[in-house]
């Protein structure tokens, strides 16, 4: 999956055979007003932990340290400065959180450059990243606006004011403009400044809106309109449910009308939302439109079957259902309808590319795992490697004692889960078909006798009562710490 931030830093993310990558920081700023016209400018940092050197601890718990450096400086001039060391929680090694830094800083109007700097204290000099980008804060606008539209992963009353206190609640900031599946809702929170020289009194239409980006269009129920009295300062903590917004790029609006229904003050924010819709609607299928499509060009049944039956691995079950029977439907049309459709809901705006872009991967894992009587796809790890992408760590182990050869995968990030991981296996030792043995990937296999079926190459012993099946413990056998540990 995916993930798009307004600056991402991230020096290196190296796919490939038992390599570390280099450290991922996600690096987002607001600027919000103060009541002497500086402007608060919020910087949040996410940093990956799976990404950074993990430390032992005596608890037996992990856990990582980074060192972050914040300079403000206009021309040669530090104006501000900031140095900190940031501790993740303590964790253990299959539930890895990310962790957060935030810190304000006040400004004057002027145009500054802010230069970040985190660096990995538990490992040498090499894993430090390094940006600086412009920072320009405007002066304070004679007539009413708004701050900066803050995104938020989760908030709750605050019982005391903090770092990330703001309108009287704590608010998680949520590093991203990308919305995967797993997310339902969209929050945010921004303030309001200088309604009071509207008049004592007065009232001002506040209205809020997500529109497609492409064409403009307001997306049916996610908008909300209030009349707002003025005051100093008026804080909005706002939550859409987009768990049936479609795929696409969207704006989130935000304007004030005064009562002649004039546009006083507005401003945006641009996010993607990635969600396949759950359901086929032989209705929608129907009347989809494919002419001067990329659709339309497919001229030969088999191809077009082909290219139907690769989508599985990444296709809901719905989907599935229909992939499944693409065989015996002999109606070419209706299946290039369903084929542009799913395509259509993932990428609304460039499906062609998007489809293009999976058919290469599809053609790479061809190379990678086919076996003789296997597409690529078709392979377990080939489904995998579609549906997830390159692993981060694969450990190959062909020769393990009383072990069939096996395969661990690791993934650093899916999603907004962190370090997960597969191991295969190839029972039959003879293919290139390895078998997905085990997953702690919320959905996929769970097999809490894996390592008694892994090692029952030459010790087949069957004991219901014990995970390891009869079979203890051998010389040679890794599998168990390289699962949770792959290096």
């Amino acid at each position: 999956m995916k993930r798009v931030v307004f600056l991402l830093l991230v020096l290196a993310v190296v796919s490939g055979h038992a390599q570390r990558a280099r450290l991922e920081v996600y690096l987002d700023h607001k600027r919000f007003a103060t009541p002497d016209g500086k402007a608060l400018v919020e910087v949040y940092l996410q940093i990956n932990t799976s990404s950074c050197k993990l430390k032992r601890n005596d608890d037996k718990t992990i856990s990582a340290k980074v060192e972050v450096t914040e300079i403000i400086k206009k021309g040669e001039t530090i104006i501000d400065f900031r140095k900190a060391v940031i501790d993740s929680p303590k964790m253990v090694d299959s539930l890895l959180s990310d962790f957060m830094d935030q810190h304000r800083f006040a400004l004057n109007p002027d145009n500054y450059e802010m230069e970040i700097t985190v660096r990995d204290l538990f490992m040498d000099s090499l894993n430090t990243i390094t940006t600086v980008l412009p920072l320009n804060i405007s002066s304070t606008p004679p007539s009413i606006f708004f701050s900066d539209i803050q995104q938020i992963e989760g908030y709750k009353k605050a019982e005391k004011l903090g770092p990330l206190t703001k309108g009287g609640m704590d608010l998680v900031p949520f590093v991203s403009n990308y919305y995967s599946p797993e997310f339902e809702k969209l929050a945010y929170y921004f303030e309001i400044y200088n309604s009071l020289r509207l008049g004592e009194g007065e009232l001002f239409l506040l209205t809020q809106f997500v529109r497609e980006k492409r064409t403009g269009e307001t997306v049916p129920g996610l908008s909300k309109s209030q009349r707002q009295s003025v005051k100093e300062v008026i804080p909005v903590l706002t939550v859409f449910d987009i768990s049936k917004l479609a795929s696409g790029t969207y704006e989130l609006v935000v304007e004030a009308r005064n009562k002649n229904n004039e546009i006083i003050a507005v401003n945006s924010w641009e996010f993607q939302r990635n969600n396949p819709e759950t359901d086929i609607s032989l209705e929608s299928l129907l009347k989809t439109d494919i002419k001067a499509t990329f659709v339309d060009k497919i001229t030969n049944s088999d191809t077009l079957n082909e290219y139907i039956f690769c989508l599985r691995p990444i296709a809901l079950p719905a989907e599935i259902l229909f992939i499944d029977s693409v065989a015996r439907i002999q109606d070419m049309n209706f299946k290039k309808q369903f084929f542009y459709q799913f395509w259509k809901n993932r990428e609304p705006v460039t499906p062609e590319y998007a489809w293009l872009r999976y058919k290469s991967t599809v053609a790479m894992v061809e190379k990678l795992f086919a076996t003789s009587i296997k597409r690529g796809y078709q392979t377990d790890r080939g489904a995998i490697y579609l549906k997830y992408g390159s692993p981060d760590w694969v450990l190959d182990r062909p020769n393990e004692p009383s072990s069939y050869p096996y395969q661990v995968w690791q993934y650093k990030k899916l999603g907004q889960f962190n370090n997960k991981r597969f191991i295969f296996y190839l029972p039959d030792l003879v293919t290139n078909d390895y078998v997905v043995l085990h997953s702690d990937v919320p959905g996929e296999v769970r097999n809490h006798r894996w390592q008694q079926m892994l090692n029952a190459r030459n010790s087949p012993n069957i004991d219901i009562d014990n995970p390891w099946g009869g079979n203890n413990p051998h010389y040679g056998g890794n599998a168990g710490e390289f699962f949770q540990n792959p290096r």
